[in-house]
């Protein structure tokens, strides 16, 4: 069992001994070292943001948060990295999304009451 987790709500293994999760009551993505199981690192999604999924592909992770969709890089240039590379605004509460070859394509709830 993994502890240090507030709200954890989506996964996403992204290579053999890392996992990242998103942790929706922290507003991060926590880095899971899973050969001790350990959190080893977290990545902000924003301040007082509700991120709620996790894919990925190839070398990126993309991040489902209020309004955005934030990138991770996981592997670059042949090492294992950590690195925030971007924020997309996409709409109203992003939810899930799929790739289909190289395209994102992104589900988003919308406005509700």
């Amino acid at each position: 069992m993994v502890n240090g987790f507030t709200s954890p709500v989506s996964c996403v293994k992204v290579d053999s001994d890392r996992l990242y999760v998103v942790d929706k009551g922290e507003s991060s993505v926590k880095i899971v070292d899973l050969s001790t199981l350990e959190v080893v690192g977290h990545i902000e999604t924003g301040d007082n943001s509700m991120p709620t999924n996790v894919v990925n592909s190839w070398y990126r992770a993309f991040v489902m948060n209020d309004s955005s969709v934030i990138a991770i890089d996981y592997f670059q240039l042949g090492m294992s990295v950590n690195y925030f590379s971007g924020k997309l605004d996409v709409g109203y509460n992003p939810n899930s999304a799929v790739f289909e070859g190289h395209l994102l394509y992104i589900l988003c709830k919308g406005i509700y009451d």
